[in-house]
């Protein structure tokens, strides 16, 4: 069930400092969508494509491509050594380490998405959803929940991309990212076999705001 948050009306316009310099500008509506691993973030966006038109940033990761994925349509892949060459030069707006590889966003895509007229939808994990809600108070999350753990470890199996160690780790994690929930703006249930009722719930978010 897709929780719906009262909060009061706030300003869309938003500072980004790009270089040391402030630029201000009428933001596009913002959202990010986050949730535990293999809770269906990626399928649900893939399904909103049908339904809703919005710009979809993506995360520039140094993470090795899974079967399927396509560089700059899913992630943008990279090596390590670019990656902390970004950061040193100060063009990520925020990155963490997940895994033992890094994920972040770039400046300059961002910040092109948000001049733009139709909303902006990021997928990202939780540790970069909190740092982006620091950031940009019009910001929405709509945090994806699975109906158990047990349904949960079930996805992550199936998907057969992980190891033992791996599946163990994102377990714990996300044994962790589902104790603490009312910081989220939206929760949207992913349940078992019923993939378009979050997509539905989502787009339902997404348009009420426009």
């Amino acid at each position: 069930m897709t929780q719906w948050l009262k909060k009061k009306p706030i300003s869309f316009l938003n500072r980004i400092d790009l270089k040391n310099k402030s630029t201000e500008y009428k933001m596009a509506k913002f959202f990010i969508i986050s949730g535990p691993s293999a809770v269906g973030k990626d399928s649900v966006v893939e399904g909103l494509k049908k339904e809703v038109k919005f710009t979809r940033v993506i995360t520039t990761t140094t993470r090795e491509p899974r079967q399927g994925e396509e560089n700059n349509v899913h992630y943008r892949f990279t090596s390590k050594k670019n990656f902390e060459d970004m950061i040193r030069k100060n063009k990520m707006i925020e990155y963490a380490k997940v895994y033992d590889n890094y994920y972040g966003q770039e400046k300059s895509q961002l910040d092109k998405a948000l001049k733009g007229k139709t909303p902006v939808l990021m997928v990202i994990d939780q540790q970069g959803a909190l740092t982006y809600k620091k950031l940009y108070s019009e910001l929405k999350v709509i945090f994806l929940i699975p109906p158990s753990l047990k349904i949960l470890e079930k996805r992550m199996r199936e998907r057969k991309k992980d190891s033992e160690e791996v599946i163990k780790r994102r377990l714990s994690e996300s044994r962790n990212e589902l104790k603490n929930l009312k910081k989220w703006d939206y929760l949207v249930k992913n349940k078992e076999n019923k993939l378009e009722e979050a997509i539905e719930q989502v787009k339902k978010i997404i348009t009420s705001l426009e």
